[in-house]
């Protein structure tokens, strides 16, 4: 449990931080065990296709202990804390060429500063619940910031794409690409 506190609070080991080093990372961020497993087959096919190293960041235990047994990343941590100086500490280390987020995980500081460490910001599997259209429509005007962010959004459906356009994103943005999980 302490060893998770300390990833998530930004701290790699040196190790990690020298395999960063040897070529370009790839941070793909998922946090449950359904979206893990939802992109496997997307998390092995980058370092075959790219050449990149993949970094994956997760929030559940068991999205954690799945990843690590299933071996589909270079490096897998905790996610860390979406606060701006614990995040910023591990995308300095990491330098991530890209940023992907998977699904619906629109973590402000993480976003960020993968921005600002250099990185280019995608979503990929994107989707918005009716549920959470609804509630992200109180907030709109918000999320513009948020939005102007990324680079490409991966969606699912032409309706997530058309829920994304009425929040703010930009069409050009947006893509259908349907679900990594069976497409």
């Amino acid at each position: 449990e302490f060893r998770r506190v300390l990833f998530r609070s930004g701290h790699l080991s040196l190790d990690q931080v020298r395999r960063f080093e040897e070529g370009p990372t790839w941070w793909v961020h998922a946090v449950s065990l359904g979206e893990v497993k939802s992109i496997e087959v997307f998390l092995r096919e980058i370092p075959r296709l790219t050449g990149a190293r993949v970094l994956l960041s997760v929030v559940t235990p068991e999205a954690l202990a799945w990843a690590v047994e299933k071996n589909v990343a270079a490096e897998i941590i905790a996610a860390p804390l979406d606060l701006p100086w614990v995040v910023r500490r591990v995308a300095r280390a990491v330098r991530p060429q890209l940023f992907i987020s998977v699904e619906s995980e629109f973590w402000p500081n993480l976003l960020r500063e993968a921005k600002r460490a250099g990185a280019r910001v995608a979503l990929v599997n994107g989707r918005i619940s009716a549920h959470s259209y609804r509630s992200y429509k109180y907030v709109r005007a918000i999320l513009s910031v948020l939005w102007n962010v990324f680079d490409l959004m991966a969606v699912r459906e032409h309706e997530d794409a058309s829920r994304f356009v009425d929040l703010g994103v930009p069409a050009r943005l947006l893509h259908v690409a349907g679900n990594l999980k069976y497409d």
